[in-house]
């Protein structure tokens, strides 16, 4: 699995809210410069995402390819293209479709 900086009070629980003393705020999820960062990670760091996501096995999108390009290749693409950050395309591709967990597209 990719390895990514997470620090290490937020995977800390608490009883009221998170390590660092914060509480989830639902009207701001990520810092405007992390959603927007589309180098973020590379077509590399994506297909090791894709290859070892955080389920027991690959990801359908780990083989996908389109027009002789594989998936990861397109997402980064993608996130260059409209100045967004990969992760954040993966995360939408997993929540709208669960493409991150199928073993194939239903």
């Amino acid at each position: 699995m990719p390895q990514f900086y997470i620090p290490q009070e937020d995977l800390q629980q608490t009883e009221h809210g998170k390590a660092d003393g914060n509480h989830f705020m639902a009207s701001h999820l990520i810092e405007e410069h992390l959603f927007v960062d589309a180098g973020y990670m590379t077509v590399e760091q994506v297909q090791e995402f894709l290859d070892s996501p955080p389920y027991s096995h690959q990801s359908y999108l780990a083989n996908y390819w389109e027009e002789g390009q594989f998936a990861s290749q397109i997402i980064v693409e993608a996130a260059t293209e409209y100045q967004i950050n990969p992760l954040v395309i993966l995360v939408k591709l997993q929540v709208e479709a669960s493409l991150i967990y199928a073993l194939a597209p239903s």
